[in-house]
């Protein structure tokens, strides 16, 4: 019975050692996970930090052009709005059109005088393009170069 017990107390002690050797184990898991943490939270205010300026760069590299780019998706939203209307505002566009592109008949020998209503036809016509450009444009000024000359 001795014997027995002499076994149960050193199994006691070597339990007991192993118990306190798992302790300094887990104490030391406990420093390098507190370290690893204060690491990580210096990353990450690096990271803000970076992150802020960054973004900061891009504000101010997107404030200088920021107004040229609002107004072309101005611009591009109103024309995508004025195609996207529907089909049936394009045939009566269409229509339109091809009621403005009926062309007088032209003789086969045409003499000065007959060319002056022609030319006053296409002056109409390039007047009526130059307003549908301008309503389409937003009211942006556009250029129309005729003959060398730019018409505005």
């Amino acid at each position: 019975m001795e014997k027995q017990l002499e076994m149960v107390k050193k199994e006691l002690e070597e339990v007991k050692y192993e118990h306190v050797a798992a302790k300094e184990e887990l104490a030391v898991a406990k420093e390098q996970l507190a370290q690893k943490n204060k690491e990580l939270k210096v990353l990450r205010k690096k990271l803000q930090e970076s992150e802020a300026m960054h973004t900061q760069h891009e504000q101010q590299i997107g404030s200088a052009s920021e107004p040229a780019r609002s107004k072309m998706v101005t611009r591009l939203s109103h024309t995508r709005a004025i195609l996207l209307q529907g089909s049936s505002d394009n045939d009566i566009d269409r229509h339109r059109c091809k009621k403005q592109r009926s062309y007088p008949q032209v003789p086969n020998n045409p003499t000065a005088g007959q060319h002056s209503g022609r030319d006053d036809d296409q002056e109409v016509v390039r007047q009526k393009l130059i307003k549908r450009f301008s309503e389409i444009d937003a009211g942006q000024s556009i250029g129309i170069k005729k003959m060398g000359k730019l018409n505005e």
